[in-house]
C-alpha cells in the first residue's frame, strides 16, 4: 500500500480489489468518506481506510443520530 494517506478512486479500487466504477457509486451513495480538497469539480481524494470505516459508522455502545429535519413544506414528489 502507498504511504500516503489520500488515495484517488484508481488506487482505492487497485488497493481494495474492486472496479473504480464500484467505489464512485459508494461515494454517491454516501457509503465511503471523500476529501476533495480544491472545491467541486476538482480531483477527489479517499482515505486508505476509507472502506473499512464508513463515514457516519456508530461505534459498539453509541446510538445512531438522525438528520434533523429541514423545515418548509413537502416537495410535490415527496408527497
Amino acid at each position: 500500500m502507498k504511504s500516503s494517506k489520500y488515495l484517488s478512486a484508481s488506487e482505492l479500487a487497485e488497493v481494495a480489489g474492486i472496479s473504480v466504477a464500484t467505489v464512485w457509486r459508494l461515494k454517491g451513495e454516501g457509503k465511503i468518506g471523500f476529501l476533495q480538497p480544491g472545491g467541486r469539480g476538482s480531483r477527489v481524494l479517499f482515505k486508505c481506510d476509507a472502506l473499512e470505516h464508513p463515514p457516519n459508522s456508530v461505534t459498539p455502545g453509541q446510538e445512531p443520530v438522525a438528520a434533523p429535519k429541514r423545515p418548509g413544506p413537502k416537495l410535490k414528489w415527496q408527497k
